[in-house]
């Protein structure tokens, strides 16, 4: 306000809106004036009152009710002179103020510092209570805990199976209401367990009570009793009927528990080893014969370890005839649902006569065989020897046959001369015949161990051997990388031999010869089935196919057989042994020869070799 009125007289201005402006703060001052003297302290109001006498309070003051009583301008002051009048009231209103503030504070510090010692005396007694309480509380739980510690154990013992339980608390809160109630439940326990263990033990009379309708535990085992009884006497037929059915077998039968002891032996047992019932516990080593002892107690020792079948032939003293016999021993364990051995089931069948048909047999097989070695020693002699008788007679025709053409060629006439071709021409075939069965006759007695080879290495070999015959036939054997084979290797060479060799002999006239040699995997199913291959065997294939004069589809199989031509004599040499050979070859090797082809359009021969 008192600046407001500092600019009216300065600038004279706006007087009637200046104060109208003002004269809601005036209002206000008033207001906290009237409120100072009813409400304030004798102390501020003396102050107060001395502020309101000074000189420059009473000149504002005055000044302003005149100003807001009239509503007009008073220019009794200048703004210089209203300036320092209403400045020194101003300060004197603020000293007041300040001085009031002061001691406001004052008092509030007072207050606050007597709160606080209050809150300290408080906080003090309040933890020296909670501490009283807590300590009682402790004490309280200590006493509780302890109580319900032996409840625990007991209650622990109870559930873990045990009974008559010590348990001492005769309070009367709920502590010692749970402690009698936990001696009920084991009384209880302990009657049942009594009743269960008889029951188990087979004494299905025993009393049993219902200690109320509810009584769950009571109820099952009265249920389990019964059930058991069923089950018992229904167990108790199945063993007499299995033991009826045992002893009515002509087999040994016997079982055993997890651990190999025997338990059972059927009635055939005692019959055959004159064994006593009491003796069953000694098992079945005693009557065993001594040499077969040993391996059957750790074969049998074994099986029990590893849980797996067993099964042996071995010999049992038969008291009967007072003698040894051959039986075969066989068991397997019997599981649970979990895969434990619960039980041994074993049978003895007596093999003694199949036994000795063996034997004899084997006895037969052996001589026969060492007949059959000792007739292919003979066979093979006699093949040498009639080898070298035959051809020394040979070699003679031939000698004098060409000393007959050399010094008398001249003089013989013409046809003379052919006769004599005719003669060295068939006791040259005659020469090749007689090698030829000499070849496969001891072809069985030739290399008798495998190597691996590299076929395209022996077809290097035959290439150079037949190399003046391919000048002569413009030819080409045609081949890649080839597998490696386990062969016998000088069988091998022979039977590559004789298919090129066939190949090139076998040629159409003023053709270039090209022989082509692949290889592939196959299996036996894949084949013929007139070769008579293991089934689902892994086979090498080799496949020689050529531009030749080929065959007639009718002689695919016969061509393999002895001395069967299928080509005149005067157009084709040869003995009619070289395919027959190549067949016992490969048969040696497990494997298998056919061959395809056409009257002039080529032939392919198949050479299947067994893959290792």
């Amino acid at each position: 306000t008192t600046e407001n009125f500092y600019n009216l007289l300065y600038r004279k201005l706006y007087v009637i809106r200046t104060q109208a402006g003002t004269q809601g703060t005036y209002n206000v001052y008033n207001t906290y004036k009237e409120e100072i003297r009813e409400k304030a302290a004798p102390s501020i109001l003396k102050a107060f009152d001395q502020l309101m006498a000074s000189p420059s309070m009473i000149a504002v003051d005055n000044y302003l009710a005149q100003t807001f009583s009239k509503y007009s301008f008073d220019s009794t002051y200048s703004y210089v002179t209203w300036h320092k009048i209403s400045g020194e009231a101003l300060s004197d209103l603020r000293s007041l103020q300040m001085n009031l503030l002061q001691k406001v504070e004052s008092s509030v510090q007072y207050y606050y510092e007597e709160e606080q010692l209050a809150k300290s005396r408080t906080l003090v007694f309040l933890v020296l209570s909670i501490i009283l309480l807590f300590s009682l509380v402790f004490f309280i739980l200590a006493l509780i805990n302890r109580s319900l510690k032996q409840i625990q154990k007991a209650a622990l013992k109870i559930a873990g199976g045990a009974t008559d339980i010590k348990l001492h608390h005769n309070s009367n809160d709920a502590i010692g209401s749970l402690a009698t109630s936990i001696r009920k439940i084991d009384d209880q326990n302990r009657r049942l367990t009594l009743a269960a263990g008889n029951i188990g033990r087979g004494d299905f009379n025993t009393p049993l009570h219902l200690r109320s309708n509810e009584d769950l535990l009571s109820n099952a085992i009265l249920q389990m009793r019964d059930n058991l009884k069923t089950f018992t006497n229904d167990l108790q037929m199945s063993r007499e009927e299995f033991r009826k059915l045992a002893d009515f077998m002509p087999q040994i039968v016997w079982t055993a528990m997890p651990d190999g002891t025997t338990d059972y032996l059927n009635a055939k047992w005692y019959e055959i080893t004159g064994d006593r019932t009491e003796n069953i516990t000694n098992g079945w080593m005693h009557v065993l014969h001594p040499d077969d002892l040993g391996k059957s107690l750790n074969l049998w020792l074994k099986a029990v370890e590893q849980e797996k079948d067993y099964e042996i032939e071995y010999r049992f003293l038969d008291v009967r005839s007072n003698t040894y016999r051959w039986f075969l021993g066989r068991s397997v364990p019997v599981r649970d649902a979990e895969g434990n051995v619960v039980k041994w089931f074993g049978t003895c069948t007596d093999i003694h006569d199949q036994k000795m048909q063996e034997e004899i047999l084997e006895n037969t097989i052996a001589t026969r065989t060492r007949e059959l070695q000792r007739s292919n020693e003979d066979l093979q002699q006699f093949a040498h020897v009639a080898s070298h008788d035959l051809k020394e007679p040979l070699r003679k025709i031939r000698t004098f046959g060409d000393m007959l053409q050399m010094e008398f060629g001249n003089l013989l006439p013409e046809r003379a001369r052919v006769y004599i071709s005719k003669i060295q021409f068939s006791s040259e075939r005659m020469s090749n015949m007689i090698e030829g069965v000499l070849k496969y006759s001891v072809m069985n007695a030739s290399e008798k161990d495998l190597e691996i080879i590299q076929p395209a290495l022996v077809l290097d070999g035959i290439k150079n051997d037949l190399e003046l015959l391919m000048i002569q036939k413009d030819a080409k054997i045609i081949y890649g990388r080839l597998p490696k084979l386990k062969v016998i290797p000088a069988l091998i060479y022979q039977l590559f031999y004789n298919l090129l060799n066939n190949a090139l002999k076998f040629s159409k006239p003023d053709v270039p010869v090209e022989i082509n040699i692949t290889a592939k995997e196959v299996v036996s199913t894949a084949a013929h089935a007139w070769l008579d291959l293991p089934e689902g065997k892994a086979f090498i294939c080799l496949e020689f196919a050529d531009n030749g004069i080929g065959f007639n589809p009718d002689y695919a199989q016969k061509m393999f057989n002895v001395f069967t031509r299928l080509n005149p004599m005067h157009q084709y040499e040869g003995t009619g042994l070289g395919l027959a050979l190549c067949k016992k070859i490969v048969q040696r090797h497990g494997g298998a020869i056919y061959a395809e082809g056409n009257e002039g359009a080529g032939a392919s021969f198949f050479v299947l070799l067994p893959k290792e």
